[in-house]
């Protein structure tokens, strides 16, 4: 908690001080390609906010397909991921997306993340968490384990991924229909999105899931 409370504070300090490092010299920043389904994003998420908070990069979002992030989850308490790092930056994209990029990613069990990602601005785009790797890494994992501790993602990942209030709006009555039985789990997958109307979830999409939970979990 107070490693994440800490980066909120400097990731919405570094933010209001933006302007005046129009070429990055000071100010670093990791961005998320956003890749793929709901899943695949948010552990992908999780990934590179711990990378963030490591390296003490800001963490920003390019994710407007095929929906907003912000129709499904708030921005967590301190951080603002509909800012754009300056255009005068050096950047460059690192795509670890497929299957056969799997190695690519793999290197960051090793890699020294300062030197191996040099630039001010990083664009990383994967479907592959690589979270597991902090923990023990060579480099970093004494950074991480004195961060987040060895069983702290849970908790980090609970901040990071709150639903937006129109979200709770669907999921919250369904659940309430439960009734006595345990809630084990509920694996949502959003299906194709209607873009017209700037939805987050479709019909088919949502039937399926009153049928889940109104069935399955008794």
């Amino acid at each position: 908690a107070e490693a994440v409370h800490a980066y909120s504070q400097f990731h919405s300090a570094v933010l209001r001080h933006a302007d005046a490092d129009p070429t990055c010299r000071q100010i670093h920043y990791v961005v998320m390609v956003a890749d793929e389904g709901l899943g695949n994003r948010i552990r992908v998420l999780l990934s590179l906010y711990l990378f963030a908070m490591m390296t003490q990069r800001v963490l920003l979002l390019d994710w407007a397909k095929p929906f907003p992030v912000d129709n499904i989850f708030q921005s967590p308490s301190g951080l603002n991921w509909d800012a754009k790092p300056p255009k005068g930056c050096a950047s460059a994209l690192y795509d670890f997306s497929g299957n056969k990029l799997n190695h690519k990613v793999d290197k960051m069990r090793e890699d020294d993340f300062e030197r191996a990602y040099p630039e001010p601005v990083v664009y990383m785009r994967t479907t592959i968490p690589f979270y597991g790797y902090f923990s023990h890494h060579v480099i970093w994992g004494a950074v991480f384990r004195r961060l987040v501790g060895h069983h702290g993602i849970p908790q980090v990942l609970q901040y990071l991924v709150k639903p937006a209030p129109a979200v709770q709006d669907i999921i919250g009555p369904l659940l309430n229909q439960v009734g006595n039985g345990e809630l084990i789990t509920v694996h949502l997958r959003t299906g194709a999105a209607d873009q017209r109307a700037n939805l987050w979830i479709n019909t088919k999409t949502l039937q399926f899931l009153k049928t889940c939970v109104l069935t399955t979990f008794y």
